[in-house]
């Protein structure tokens, strides 16, 4: 039985959040706390990396910086490059370090190239729901593209997507992929004289559904979890990207 929803979610169906719950609970993670910080936190947290990333770029091209910013930092020159890959999340706190310690440079110096706020948003959003899949699902994927949240945050707010939430917490695996097939259906293009009850391509298909397996539930985790205040950050992946 689905237990009883007590937490309203703008732009997330009750029966998504349903299953945020469920989720939880049987990871014993803490629903109130997870509501309250968790989330936002791991965003904020996420904001601060491409700038982070811009900044190691810039050493690499400065002369006066360049083969110094680890030393100045006493950092293993492996982390940095770690951390420019993006297999470490370095802390926030690191962006001072890397800017006024490693670059000794001004926070509007014009010679660094900061990336735009819709990056950064984008980059915060995707890592955080690649945190949410390996932390709170116990489920690694591989980091989200922009189309793929496109697609979740169409997905979710579709008529039927309750019926999905409700397929998921029966655990009746052949339905909830019959109802996310039914869904996805009428949201992807289709070729010019395909009938609309068929996907539109294979391949589209099925990366749409692999889309869908792996972020529908991290999707209703970081909705549950994100301030109703901030959900304007989710705005701009209502639009397909540039």
């Amino acid at each position: 039985m689905q237990p009883e929803v007590k937490y309203p979610t703008d732009g997330l169906p009750p029966e998504w959040i349903g299953v945020a719950v469920e989720m939880l609970t049987s990871r014993r993670i803490g629903v109130d706390l997870y509501r309250a910080r968790t989330v936002k936190e791991r965003l904020m947290e996420g904001m601060a990396w491409p700038n982070i990333t811009a900044l190691i770029k810039f050493a690499r091209q400065d002369s006066r910086s360049r083969g110094h910013i680890g030393d100045r930092l006493c950092l293993d020159p492996r982390t940095l490059e770690r951390w420019a890959k993006k297999a470490v999340q370095p802390h926030p706190r690191s962006f001072f370090g890397l800017l006024y310690v490693g670059l000794r440079r001004e926070i509007a110096d014009d010679l660094i190239t900061y990336p735009t706020s819709r990056a950064v948003i984008a980059e915060a959003v995707c890592s955080t729901l690649q945190i949410i899949c390996k932390k709170d699902i116990g489920h690694p994927v591989r980091r989200p593209e922009l189309d793929g949240l496109v697609l979740i945050r169409r997905f979710m707010r579709h008529r039927l997507a309750g019926r999905v939430a409700r397929a998921i917490s029966g655990g009746d695996g052949s339905t909830v992929k019959d109802e996310i097939t039914s869904i996805l259906v009428s949201l992807i293009p289709k070729p010019a004289g395909q009938k609309s009850d068929r996907f539109p391509e294979p391949a589209k298909a099925k990366a749409a559904l692999a889309t869908i397996n792996d972020l529908a539930v991290a999707y209703a985790l970081f909705r549950f979890g994100l301030p109703d205040e901030m959900g304007f950050l989710l705005e701009g992946f209502d639009e397909e990207p540039a």
